[in-house]
């Protein structure tokens, strides 16, 4: 990504690069840190389905750093989903989370439990290889 000169730039940069992808939400955990990255979050509102409804328990959710780190706690080496109930927060069981991890953190974007999974699968490998790859240049 031209003009990425620091670690924060490139999270933000890859969080919004990844949501406008997917048209979901983003949420990338920095390194070695306890905070993440949102993008997105207007992408909730395009849906059409009957969750749309729901979404101020799901915009509170994403408000909570606790939430977010949570959300991506179990995020491996290899992409992970979570659909609906399988969420452990109970305000974001509407929503579906897509995320694998990338070392010393992790990449996710949350959306509607009817996705293209496929595609957002393929976005959040790619977007987590590419932050790792960038880390690991930097050490």
């Amino acid at each position: 990504m031209a003009g990425a000169h620091d670690l924060d730039d490139v999270m933000s940069r890859t969080a919004k690069l990844l949501s406008q992808i997917t048209k979901q939400v983003a949420v990338i955990q920095h390194p070695h840190q306890d905070r993440v990255v949102l993008a997105g979050t207007a992408n909730l509102t395009r849906s059409n389905h009957d969750e749309a409804l729901a979404l101020y328990p799901i915009l509170e959710a994403l408000e909570e750093q606790v939430v977010l780190l949570r959300l991506l706690s179990d995020a491996g080496t290899s992409v992970s989903v979570k659909i609906g109930d399988e969420q452990a927060t109970e305000g974001l069981r509407s929503t579906s989370v897509v995320s694998m991890g990338y070392g010393q953190g992790a990449v996710g974007i949350l959306g509607p439990t009817r996705m293209d999974y496929p595609a957002s699968m393929a976005a959040v490998n790619a977007v987590a290889s590419y932050i790792g790859h960038f880390i690991n240049e930097g050490q």
